[in-house]
């Protein structure tokens, strides 16, 4: 391998070469973006459209269905979900990956527009959203005031405060919750409309034409042109009241009729006019505190950190403008756990790359060979940043989390050189340059192998299929590039360092003491293994065979949770609570919350969309002023004194959605609310499972008027009149606008409060006139009945679905849960067609095992592939990849002394632990091989290749667990990450042994087949 000798003779383009990756790094690193997690664009597009006042059921057969067939036919679809609830229907369409959102969005928008004619009069347009990995509210920001009142304060952040936030570089939506905002209502007096003989529509359209812009044209000269301004808008609210809605020249109700006005009939006669505030519909308060609460969206390019930091910014200049007693407080961003757990992260990596010198100081006893082996690392690293910034990543958990676990990789390349420069150079007495290029002829080719397999280890997790394919693939190249980056380091800078830096001993030298001891120790374990080797044997297929009881041992889970200072709690009332009962019903709760330990925040939100759902964010104390307390600890305790309210329904967990999620679809809503409600029976009863119920809520109340047509007929009516005098009279109606001062303000029509608020009171309301101008009361073309109906109703690909949810103790991990779903739905006996749909966490935890073993087969291939090109030899790659499924069973021990899951950060771990153990046993083999080459009889190769490889195996090894214990050890905020050091540590320290030794006896067993071949050849 000459070419190694390239930069050894020309040590400034060495540098130079060096340098300049340095350069590209820190100029990129600069740039790359700052994320929680990767940006992965997954395409998937909601519907949703709204009909307010309709029933889940009418949502679902008018709108929601038409949109399931519309979409159904779209090539690349892959599942369909849905949700019709009171008013509101989403439907969510997910497609195959080879589909791009935007391609996505449009072909659903063309689909839906060419059905939205049918849906039901009434029905707003639809909206279409699309997914991104880092959606979702980036900061909680609340508004509030000692002076002004609720709708002052709505008024003012309308006009000061969100258009100023949206001006921040990255920051997209703004939604407002709790907020009063101003409104014209039209109260209309039933008996007064009954009394005048005038119907809800009359007045409605009257205050619609009498409030109008009119254009009126131009006016021409021959010297000039006026535009033509004609004021057709109310000036004031006051004049709505004064519109007439009849006078002398108008009947009742045509021509025929008796009765005349001979005094203007006037809106304020038949209704009162108030210059007041919506309905209450959204709450929000912050600890018990009525309060307005603004949820700020990125743009899918913002940086995360760059935003919270503009933001912040922003709200003390907002201050400084706005009245005196006005507060805008940031509550809690995204960037703070995220800023916190990449801090840790680099100070992970940072303290890794220490301890790491620290074991080569140990070893080698010498801070210019520290030096040397360490300037590997910042080389390395930096000059990742530059391809991460060229590909488009971000820094992010994952990009990180492989930088930080790459320390112990980074290394080794350079250690392996190092160490054989130095031990030739004592041996053989040369110089330094001298030595450090026999070095790099000798051990090159160990060194290519090793790091060209570790990387092609690491890429098929970027081509994996599926959703957490997207996620991985960041992590798999950043890994694979950052140790091809370390080999090219190897190769250039340091063996140069080496002969700069190195000097030539007087004479050869004696290995140390303990290198010695180490030598000795293991010289004797490796002759009596290759004296019992079928023992060996044996212990190795046993320890193989282990793996499968241990893997079904091992808990499963998607991901594990980190103490981010933080959690939600989710209370589900009885529907048909008013909102003002839910706001009384709240007081105590968050009283209750604020009491426990190092609670710092209560923010609740309640959404006009599903008010009968309240959701409380409860902040901590920083954990430094909190430590040991932790946030699960919190979270037990929440949940134990939240059962003190018995009348709600309580989850509490790090996000608001309920860990366990247990869909049962089929054909008849019906049957599958019985299967659900005995699912949730049965697995309350079981440890583990807590806040067990279903997604269908609690029946709503419900009035249903049945039209009886033959009277309608005989009073000259339609349907559709009734329904319109209804939902305006009940549901309440925009009507128009009102404009003040350059802002919009809607005008609703309802009747008074007391003629609406029983179904008892609604029977009498007017819905329509006869010919004869004579008035229709509800009750005389309607009867009503009293019942219940679903809150919502959910379908998934097509067919109705109940969800059966619950949190979770952390002693049940997620995979144990749904295998004891499965087991009390089996026993419930469900009918045919009546199963579950793998979805949320559970659905990527089977993609990720199933993408893993994809991705680990795909890379056994290329590695054997590789090696065996290397050596031009079958069975030396047998041997070492063998060793892959040997360091199994010690992952999961790992695992489970620690009282961890396997996840989809442990699979990681795995991965990287596959490649280490590999890594030694090529390091064996090359050895072995080349004194094989020299003629050394079989046994003889083997015991000392391998004694002269212990130290850089040792070292390697040591190097990579000291590295990652920084990691291991984070605590409750890096309980995320800590299973997959937990892997590599903790598989690798047990191993290591196992590996030590069954590589030469597999190796010894090879040896003596090919000599019997040989043999058997030279006979024939």
């Amino acid at each position: 391998m000459k070419w190694t000798s390239f930069f050894i003779e020309r040590p400034v383009a060495a540098f130079m070469l060096n340098l300049a990756l340095v350069c590209a790094g820190l100029f990129s690193y600069t740039r790359l973006e700052l994320n929680s997690m990767p940006e992965v664009k997954i395409p998937v597009v909601t519907i949703k459209v709204t009909l307010k006042g309709a029933s889940p059921a009418l949502i679902q057969s008018a709108i929601t269905k038409p949109i399931e067939d519309a979409v159904a036919v779209i090539s690349g679809v892959d599942t369909i979900t849905s949700t019709s609830s009171t008013g509101l229907s989403s439907t969510t369409v997910k497609f195959t990956l080879s589909k791009t959102t935007n391609d996505a969005i449009q072909e659903c928008r063309d689909k839906v527009d060419s059905i939205s004619g049918q849906f039901p009069k009434g029905t707003d347009k639809p909206t279409y959203g699309a997914f991104s990995s880092n959606q979702g509210a980036i900061a909680q920001i609340t508004a509030s005031s000692d002076s002004a009142s609720l709708n002052e304060l709505t008024e003012m952040v309308k006009k000061r405060v969100i258009d100023e936030l949206q001006s921040v570089d990255g920051v997209g939506e703004v939604q407002m919750y709790g907020e009063r905002e101003r409104q014209v209502r039209i109260i209309l007096d039933a008996n007064r409309l009954q009394e005048e003989k005038v119907t809800v529509s009359q007045v409605t359209n009257a205050i619609v034409q009498a409030n109008n812009q009119i254009p009126g044209g131009l006016i021409t000269s021959p010297y000039q042109e006026y535009s033509l301004k004609i004021q057709g808008e109310l000036e004031t609210v006051g004049d709505f009241g004064q519109v007439v809605v009849k006078d002398e020249n108008d009947t009742a109700q045509g021509q025929d009729a008796a009765y005349f006005y001979e005094v203007p009939l006037r809106v304020n006669d038949v209704a009162q006019v108030v210059d007041g505030e919506a309905e209450l519909r959204s709450l929000s308060r912050l600890n018990s505190r009525a309060t307005l609460t603004l949820q700020v969206q990125k743009t899918s390019d913002g940086n995360l950190v760059k935003v919270i930091a503009a933001l912040q910014s922003k709200i003390k200049e907002l201050e400084s403008r706005l009245p005196q007693g006005t507060k805008i407080e940031m509550i809690e961003n995204d960037a703070r756990p995220v800023q916190d757990s990449l801090d840790s992260l680099k100070e992970h990596l940072v303290v890794g790359s220490l301890l790491a010198c620290a074991v080569v100081l140990l070893f080698l006893r010498s801070f210019r060979l520290t030096i040397i082996a360490a300037a590997a690392i910042p080389v390395s690293l930096i000059a990742s940043f530059a391809v991460m910034d060229f590909l488009g990543y971000t820094l992010n958990t994952l990009t990180l989390l492989a930088l930080t676990l790459a320390v112990g990789l980074v290394i080794d390349d350079a250690i392996v050189v190092l160490e054989n420069t130095y031990k030739t150079m004592e041996e053989r007495g040369l110089e330094p340059k001298e030595a450090a290029r026999q070095s790099l002829e000798e051990i090159g080719s160990a060194v290519v192998a090793t790091t060209i397999s570790l990387a092609i280890l690491f890429l098929p997790l970027s081509i994996m299929p599926g959703e957490v394919g997207l996620y991985f693939r960041s992590w798999g190249v950043v890994m694979a590039v950052t140790v091809l980056i370390s080999m090219a380091v190897s190769f250039s800078l340091t063996p140069v360092m080496c002969s700069l830096m190195l000097k030539k001993p007087d004479g050869p030298t004696e290995p140390s003491r303990f290198d010695k001891a180490l030598q000795t120790v293991y010289g004797k374990i490796l002759e009596f293994s290759l004296r019992f080797r079928f023992l060996v044997v044996l212990v190795a297929l046993l320890t193989l065979l282990s793996s499968v009881k241990l893997a079904q041992s091992v808990g499963k889970e998607f991901t594990t949770k980190s103490d981010e200072g933080h959690y939600n709690v989710t209370l589900t009332f009885p529907q048909g609570w008013p909102p003002v009962r839910i706001e009384e019903a709240l007081k105590p709760v968050e009283e209750l919350l604020l009491g426990l330990p190092h609670i710092e925040n209560v923010l609740t939100t309640v959404d006009e969309n599903d008010i009968t759902t309240a959701s409380l964010f409860i902040k901590m104390e920083p954990f430094d002023k909190r430590k040991p307390y932790t946030q699960f600890e919190s979270v037990d305790a929440a949940r134990e004194a939240l059962k003190s309210f018995p009348g709600l329904k309580p989850s509490v967990g790090a996000t608001a959605k309920k860990e366990f999620s247990y869909p049962i679809v089929g054909d008849d809503i019906e049957t599958l609310q019985k299967l659900a409600d005995g699912l949730v029976a049965e697995l309350s009863k079981e440890k583990g499972f807590l806040a067990v119920d279903t997604d269908m809520g609690q029946p709503a109340p419900q009035v249903e008027v049945a039209l009886e047509r033959t009277r309608l007929a005989q009073l000259g009516l339609q349907p559709n009149q009734v329904g319109d005098a209804l939902n305006t009279l009940v549901g309440g109606s925009k009507i128009t606008t009102y404009q003040e001062d350059s802002r919009s303000y809607d005008v609703y029509a309802r009747v008074d409060e007391q003629q609406r608020n029983n179904p008892e009171v609604i029977r009498f309301l007017p819905v329509g006139t006869t010919s004869q101008g004579d008035v229709v009361s509800l009750d005389q073309v309607a009867t009503l009945n009293t019942n219940f109906g679903p809150s919502n109703i959910r379908r998934m690909s097509r067919k109705f679905a109940v969800t059966v949810e619950a949190d979770l103790e952390k002693s049940l991990p997620l995979q144990q849960a749904n295998t004891l779903a499965k087991e009390k739905l089996a026993g419930l006996n469900p009918p045919p067609g009546y199963q579950t749909a793998a979805t949320g966490d559970t659905k990527l935890l089977k993609q990720t095992a199933v993408g893993a073993f994809q991705a680990l087969i795909l890379a056994i291939a290329f590695m054997f592939m590789v090696l065996a090109s290397q050596y031009e030899d079958l069975l030396d790659p047998v041997i070492i990849l063998s060793t892959i499924p040997l360091s199994v069973p010690f992952a999961l021990v790992s695992l489970m002394i620690s009282d961890m899951t396997l996840n989809l950060f442990s699979i990681l771990g795995m991965f990287l632990l596959f490649g280490v153990v590999k890594k030694n046993a090529i390091l064996q083999i090359e050895q072995t091989n080349a004194l094989l080459g020299q003629g050394l009889p079989i046994r003889e190769a083997i015991l000392q290749a391998n004694k002269e490889r212990l130290r850089p195996i040792l070292m390697t090894t040591l190097i990579l667990i000291v590295a990652m214990l920084p990691v291991a050890l984070a605590g409750p905020t890096g309980a995320t990450r800590a299973p997959m050091a937990v892997v590599v540590v903790g598989g690798q320290s047990l191993c290591l042994l196992l590996t030590l030794v069954v590589v030469p006896v597999a190796t010894s067993f090879v040896e003596d087949g090919k000599a019997l071949v040989r043999k058997w050849r030279g006979r024939a």
